[in-house]
């Protein structure tokens, strides 16, 4: 990482941001749904009624939302530093330098975008850990080099 930070003139490291591990959201799915399933438990058992509750329903949903999430982010890591970044996903590495950046663009969900003079943009995921320090630092950059408010 930092041979390629130097090759591209990124300047000095500052800070790493990286997704939560596959695990992590493998085990918020099964905690979840073991609550769920000792919640109904205890639901049979105390009134003789088998209630499916909505918002028991909608806890598994966002549980298994954020499993998939966190298995199909995992590994995206964001570098940041001085004068750019370093996208890692999948193996590849996508250095971005500031002076190469025509707009910082928020996208939904909270993603952000960061357009490129002639190369393709480059999508930054809100599922980073400390996602929003991550993008305020941007914003301030973007204030400093007069990058367009999009």
């Amino acid at each position: 990482m930092a041979h390629l930070a130097s090759l591209c003139r990124l300047g000095g490291y500052q800070r790493g941001y990286r997704t939560p591990g596959a695990a992590g959201g493998v085990l918020v799915a099964a905690g979840t749904l073991v609550g769920v399933i000792l919640v109904e438990v205890l639901l049979i058992v105390f009134t003789d009624h088998y209630v499916v509750g909505g918002f028991l329903f909608f806890a598994v949903v966002y549980a298994f939302v954020h499993m998939f999430r966190c298995v199909a982010n995992s590994g995206t890591a964001v570098h940041l530093f001085a004068d750019g970044l370093v996208q890692t996903s999948g193996g590849t590495h996508t250095p971005v330098h500031f002076g190469a950046v025509t707009a910082l663009r928020v996208r939904g969900k909270g993603h952000r975008e960061l357009a490129r003079v002639n190369a393709p943009p480059v999508r930054l995921t809100a599922f980073l850990r400390d996602s929003e320090e991550l993008f305020q630092r941007l914003g301030q950059t973007a204030l400093q080099r007069r990058w367009p408010a999009n």
